[in-house]
């Protein structure tokens, strides 16, 4: 038990100091963002509107969303809105995505509604 904590404290005190350090002449940002979950709205028994989620996400200050379903509807809330969005991609879809770019633009454009 004790090599445990002097392990975590020496994490800890490792962390702090390469956190408290500033590097010289480095651009850097940080992104904080959430995962909306459709599998966690769905518990909902009325889920929150796709403009609302949006809203919210704006109004916290939250830089990125990832969206563990790629549902249009949603995606087409953030256009324009400066939030980054990461897209879950069906497994069923990943190899003719990977195979053609053109597939990969099409999947892209309909949930954009660019079809």
């Amino acid at each position: 038990m004790a090599s445990h904590f002097s392990l975590s404290a020496v994490s800890l005190i490792t962390l702090l100091f390469l956190t408290a350090t500033p590097l010289p002449d480095a651009a850097f940002s940080i992104t904080i963002g959430v995962t909306y979950s459709a599998s966690t709205v769905a518990t909902y028994p009325t889920p929150p509107l796709p403009e609302r989620v949006a809203s919210t996400v704006t109004s916290l200050g939250l830089a990125a969303l990832r969206l563990d379903v790629s549902d249009p509807n949603l995606v087409r809330t953030f256009l324009y809105s400066n939030t980054t969005l990461l897209l879950t991609i069906p497994n069923a879809l990943v190899p003719p995505l990977a195979a053609n770019r053109t597939n990969t633009l099409r999947w892209l454009y309909s949930l954009l509604g660019f079809n």
